[in-house]
């Protein structure tokens, strides 16, 4: 099978050819930091969704406990299938840019 390669951020992405892409591809890497803010006020400083108290990780959360966008938009009108792409964007580029040290 042939695969394309697609950059985001540097970053490559392997999809196989034939396959759709997933919608959240054309959400661009750097495109998170318009909906993510860090506060030390809210939410004890946790990565939130811009205006609310809805942090990061519970998006992930909701999203790894099998909700679909529809389902937590639906519970939490206040985010948009872009707050949701972002918060997912976010957590691709701070597992990207974790590094793990090799014990000496």
């Amino acid at each position: 099978m042939k695969r394309h390669s697609l950059g985001i951020s540097g970053n490559p992405f392997n999809f196989v050819a034939g396959h759709r892409c997933p919608s959240f591809i054309t959400f661009s890497m750097e495109n998170f930091r318009a909906y993510i803010s860090i506060n030390p006020n809210i939410r004890f400083g946790k990565p939130c969704i811009k205006n609310t108290r809805i942090s990061v990780g519970d998006i992930l959360g909701w999203l790894a406990a099998g909700m679909t966008n529809e389902e937590i938009i639906e519970d939490f009108p206040e985010l948009s299938i872009e707050a949701i792409r972002a918060a997912l964007a976010f957590a691709a580029n701070r597992e990207e840019s974790t590094k793990i040290l090799a014990a000496a």
